[in-house]
């Protein structure tokens, strides 16, 4: 699969990872160089992946998915400040 593909897309994955993807969709809009991808998990216990991210400001919020498309987006708890860090993600 071609990276030039989704340059600049956030991508949903699946296969032979990390070597060999199979296939990727694009998810939609990116929320920013400012957001990053800290983990994934069934966080809404909907059976699928959802996506959690993490701000430069220290805000998370997770993207609870259905494949490749974003049902909601929802903060997690106040916002703990710059001098926060996720280490690991669990669902």
């Amino acid at each position: 699969m071609s990276r030039e593909r989704f340059a600049g897309q956030n991508v949903v994955a699946t296969g032979d990872m990390p070597h060999e993807f199979s296939e990727a969709s694009a998810t939609g809009n990116s929320p920013g160089t400012s957001w990053h991808v800290e983990g994934s998990g069934d966080f809404d216990g909907g059976g699928e992946a959802d996506i959690l991210w993490q701000g430069t400001n220290g805000q998370a919020v997770v993207w609870q998915m259905r494949g490749t498309n974003i049902l909601t987006n929802a903060a997690i708890g106040p916002n703990p400040g710059t001098s926060w860090h996720m280490i690991a993600a669990i669902s």
